[in-house]
Formats: C-alpha cells, structure tokens, sequence
C-alpha cells in the first residue's frame, strides 16, 4: 500500500465530554497516601478524603462554619462546586 496526500481534513465525530469530572482514588492509595504523610497532615488529609473536599475548601473553613460539639462543618452551597450545601458530619 502507498501513502498518498488527501485533498481536505476528514470529518472525525466528535463525543461530548462530561461537565463533571470524576476522580477518586482507591482505599489502597488513600492508605498509602496517609502512611506517606507526617503525622501533622493526616488528620486535614483524612477530613478532605472522606468528605470530598479541596484542599483550599478545608484550610479556608471558618470557626463559623465548624461546631465541634456536634463534630459538624458545612460550606454553603455558594461556595460549593456542586451548586449545593454538601453534607458532613
């Protein structure tokens, strides 16, 4: 077979993407992360894997936003990427 030129682009359909980007990582990583990390991090690191949070989203909580006695923390749906308040107890 012999290459030759094309005269114009072929047509290629093109899917759409997602708007949401999914990404997780497995429990081993997670462990394997944690064990990783100086004793000083893991406590935020853990907070921020099981509630899904950012980094930015969990150094930026506010006392306001935290109740220690019913071990609560929220951000208002503003802030939230999802467009609603999430939930973590």
């Amino acid at each position: 077979m012999e290459w030759e030129w094309i005269d114009r682009v072929p047509k290629v359909k093109m899917y759409p993407e997602p708007k949401r980007r999914v990404r997780w990582i497995t429990p081993e990583q997670a462990r394997t992360l944690l064990e990783a990390l100086q004793e000083h991090q893991r406590g935020m690191t853990l907070f921020a894997l099981t509630k899904g949070l950012r980094q930015s989203k969990v150094t930026g909580l506010c006392w306001a936003q935290v109740d220690l006695k019913r071990r609560t923390a929220w951000i208002a749906a503003d802030e939230a990427k999802v467009g609603r308040e999430p939930e973590f107890p």
